[in-house]
């Protein structure tokens, strides 16, 4: 493995993934693998044969071969300030675990949404974004946010409802008693952001694929 690049999660049945369109972008000539946790715990890698980067927002999406069922389905509502969210991902930082190239664990985080931010981030794609409250880390952008407890249920399956994806870090610099103090604010794309938008190579919507 050359580079560690992000997180990712299933969507639908079909193999498809979603992760944040800067996590991939600028890697089109180079293979990209993601890895999942097999039976024995260990690290089974799976090759991307396709992806599509979103036109207007930090997402993008990515297919593997074979079926991958998905405990996640786009929420399809609109979410606001004091919403709570739970999210998993895997940080940069856990890498440097003991053991951790052999036993991979998620790194849970819970928070709650603090605003709508409907402006351009430096470097990032779009301005549909929710300012969330707790930091995962290098490493979580592409993460699933769901939220806490609402379940979208069609027939005897239920699934987590997909309110977002971890995005980035923005830093800003504050006075705090005569010190200067650096604080990471964090942002998730907002669902609303991407549900409609139909990539090419999954031939339908990501709320519709969500629903296969």
């Amino acid at each position: 493995m050359d580079a560690f690049l992000g997180t990712a999660f299933n969507v639908g049945s079909g193999g498809a993934l979603l992760t944040a369109r800067h996590v991939i972008e600028g890697r089109d000539k180079e293979t990209i693998m993601v890895l999942y946790v097999d039976a024995n715990n260990e690290w089974s890698g799976q090759i991307v044969r396709e992806r599509e980067l979103c036109p207007t927002a930090d997402v993008a999406v990515m297919k593997i071969e074979g079926r991958w069922m998905s405990i996640f389905e786009c929420d399809g509502s609109w979410q606001g300030a004091s919403m709570h969210y739970d999210c998993w991902g895997y940080p940069d930082d856990a890498r440097f675990d003991p053991g951790a190239h052999q036993r991979p664990d998620l790194v849970y985080t819970t928070g709650y949404v603090r605003r709508h931010y409907s402006y351009a981030i430096p470097t990032v794609k779009g301005s549909q974004f929710f300012e969330i409250s707790e930091v995962a880390g290098s490493g979580c952008s592409g993460a699933p946010i769901v939220h806490k407890t609402k379940r979208m249920s069609r027939g005897p399956v239920s699934k987590w409802a997909l309110v977002g994806i971890y995005s980035v870090e923005r830093c800003t610099e504050v006075h705090v008693g005569g010190v200067l103090i650096t604080r990471e604010i964090p942002y998730g794309v907002r669902e609303e952001a991407f549900r409609d938008w139909a990539p090419q190579i999954l031939g339908r919507t990501i709320m519709e694929e969500s629903r296969t």
